[in-house]
């Protein structure tokens, strides 16, 4: 998402001429490019790939082979918690905190700028291909973090012993100055 963000902030750069203040982007512009950038349909995806990321984690991070009565115990809990995180309420909130920082951090004529290039040839073959690409990240990002996993846990486990060590350690008394 972030990558996203930072390549729509490229495409719509746009100076603003010498003393004259941008107009702040509408809620009815950022909402019509929103439509145009899918962010509904890329915030569903984003929400299916936590899911079964989570799923992926948690059984990932079990010491053993989940039996039948604790998946689905797990299983309840990972849809509570999709409920939670990407509900209708939870996706209303999102969708307005994105308007919000829109129209915070583009001017009218960005937005503007933006609506253009997402009704252009270009700007439709991102939308429609910009979920092969999440999911392409995800699935690197995921892989790149199983690769990283034996070394991160080496690490929390020596971090782990040296809180444990300096805890043991007595803690050294510095004098205080007396005062005059």
């Amino acid at each position: 998402m972030l990558r996203i963000l930072a390549l729509i902030l490229l495409l719509a750069s746009s100076p603003v001429p010498a003393g004259e203040a941008p107009q702040r982007a509408t809620e009815a512009s950022v909402e019509k490019l929103l439509e145009l950038m899918q962010a509904d349909q890329m915030l569903e995806q984003v929400r299916a790939q936590t899911q079964a990321a989570m799923r992926q984690a948690a059984v990932t991070t079990a010491a053993k082979p989940l039996d039948a009565r604790t998946q689905a115990i797990l299983d309840k809990y990972l849809v509570r918690l999709g409920d939670l995180m990407f509900g209708p309420e939870s996706m209303d909130r999102v969708h307005a905190m994105m308007v919000t920082i829109y129209t915070s951090q583009f001017s009218e004529r960005e937005v503007q700028d933006m609506i253009v290039f997402y009704q252009s040839e270009t700007g439709q073959a991102m939308t429609r291909k910009m979920p092969q690409v999440m999911q392409q990240s995800m699935q690197l990002a995921m892989a790149w973090m199983q690769d990283l996993q034996p070394a991160m846990t080496e690490l929390m486990d020596q971090m782990k012993q040296e809180i444990q060590e300096a805890a043991e350690q007595p803690v050294p008394v510095t004098p205080r100055k007396q005062a005059l």
